[in-house]
């Protein structure tokens, strides 16, 4: 496709399946690229509008213990937390407390949170 202008407002779409069979493990990346070329005085210039690479990668398992139904994950995204501390001061107060004085708390970039798929506690 080529664009003429702001105005231009050309449509693009595509769709894809990824499937994945449900046992053992398996890493799977999904993401997009937008890629083009911009044409000015007879030479043309390939850019990258942007990319999703390794931001969507899944991890998927059916290896927990006494659970049969398999299941994925987005194995880059690091899950927060966020507690008002004008709505509970004690809660905020409490986590700062374990945050300053305890530096191998659950969740620390020292003992952060890890999936164990036998059930293990480390």
């Amino acid at each position: 496709m080529a664009w003429t202008g702001p105005e231009d407002l050309h449509v693009a779409a595509q769709t894809f399946q990824t499937f994945w069979n449900g046992t053992g493990e398996e890493d799977v990346g999904l993401g997009w690229i937008l890629a083009g070329a911009v044409e000015a005085a007879d030479v043309t210039t390939p850019i990258s509008l942007g990319n999703t690479y390794g931001d969507l990668d899944i991890r998927c398992d059916d290896m927990t213990k006494g659970n049969s139904s398999p299941g994925c994950v987005f194995k880059n995204y690091t899950p927060t937390y966020t507690v008002s501390t004008d709505r509970y001061p004690a809660a905020g107060a409490y986590y700062w407390l374990m945050r300053t004085h305890n530096s191998h708390h659950f969740g620390s970039t020292a003992d952060p949170l890890h999936y164990s798929p036998d059930g293990q506690s480390d």
